[in-house]
């Protein structure tokens, strides 16, 4: 199928060729975990400042059109990682301190600079996998992410 990725404010930002994109892949990436009401419920509720929250409702309406169909790509990214981050706490928790201190890394004058790049990805996945270990003593995060990946791995062009 043909698809066009469009940004929130309706601008293309891609165009090709999908042919794994099927209409049972089209119905998945639809069916929804949260309403739009619950979904700003809880954005809202976040702790965050309210340029992130800005982020999630950006992406949220983010969108690609798949045939005739406009599909809420963005808004399907905001549910599935409000999902896993509240199935597994300590996982999102340890990625976003070992993101945190990445960037802090990076503030240090001169070494900083050099540092910050290479520190910040590898502390947070370093964060990740700590919290990953306590989350994951039934495997119930590792099945959660693969059904994630599997709802968006149609989407490789």
């Amino acid at each position: 199928m043909h698809a066009e990725a469009l940004s929130p404010d309706g601008k293309k930002t891609f165009s090709g060729e999908l042919p794994s994109i099927t209409s049972e892949v089209l119905a998945m990436i639809a069916d929804l975990d949260y309403s739009d009401d619950k979904l700003k419920s809880i954005i809202e509720r976040m702790d965050v400042s309210a340029d992130a929250k800005s982020l999630f409702y950006a992406i949220a309406k983010t969108t690609i059109r798949v045939g005739s169909a406009i599909v809420r790509i963005g808004r399907k990214i905001v549910d599935c990682v409000i999902k896993v981050f509240e199935e597994f706490p300590n996982a999102g928790m340890g990625l976003i301190l070992g993101g945190i201190l990445g960037v802090l890394i990076g503030t240090i004058p001169i070494i900083g600079v050099a540092l910050g790049a290479l520190a910040t990805p590898l502390l947070s996945a370093y964060g990740m996998v700590l919290g990953l270990k306590q989350d994951v003593s039934d495997k119930a995060l590792i099945a959660r992410m693969n059904r994630v990946n599997m709802e968006f791995n149609s989407l490789k062009g």
